[in-house]
């Protein structure tokens, strides 16, 4: 996360590592609280303070509520997070599929 700390302004997309979870260690199909408590860390670097400073918006992949639950995160889904951890005066979820 120190990496995400020495970033300057950013000109195009680009990825953090976390280093939230030991990849190895998961188990294909089974829902866990080490995957809750990752997620929840992508979160939080995705639209915490750095990145609601250079961003008016963000867009994030499906998290499992139920991995959630397991590692203690107190939200039910990364849609609240989002106005909670930018200040938003709201927020929505958006839906895309191929018709």
């Amino acid at each position: 996360m120190a990496e995400w700390e020495r970033l300057g302004p950013v000109e195009e997309p680009v990825i953090v590592d976390c280093q939230a979870i030991d990849a190895g260690a998961m188990r294909v199909g089974e829902v866990a609280a080490a995957c809750g408590q990752a997620a929840y860390a992508f979160i939080e670097q995705g639209f915490g303070p750095r990145s609601q400073a250079d961003s008016r918006g963000g867009d994030a992949a499906p998290v499992h509520k139920q991995a959630l639950r397991l590692a203690g995160v107190p939200h039910p889904g990364h849609t609240g997070d989002f106005h909670r951890l930018t200040g938003a005066r709201r927020s929505c979820m958006m839906l895309h599929a191929e018709c």
